[in-house]
């Protein structure tokens, strides 16, 4: 399951020059692997190809995170463990 990255507070996408560059940390929607639910995790941009556990604060079951920062595009990839 893919997380996608959280619009601004408009709702705005990101301005074309922002989206070649991560910014220092970015809030993704990760959909939990266990109930389904959409929860949502800050990202640095430090972070890139490694992998770290979080709670969903829905169900409160662990989550296995990948973060990958693809050409300033972030991708946080959930799973059970």
């Amino acid at each position: 399951m893919k997380a996608r990255p959280r619009r601004g507070a408009a709702g705005a996408e990101p301005k074309a020059e922002d989206a070649a560059q991560p910014r220092a940390e970015e809030w993704a929607e990760v959909p939990c692997p266990h109930c389904g639910e959409q929860f949502e995790v800050l990202v640095g941009a430090d972070e890139d190809g490694s992998t770290r556990f979080e709670d969903c604060s829905v169900c409160c079951r662990t989550v296995s995170l990948h973060v990958t920062w693809d050409d300033g595009e972030l991708l946080v990839e959930a799973s059970r463990v």
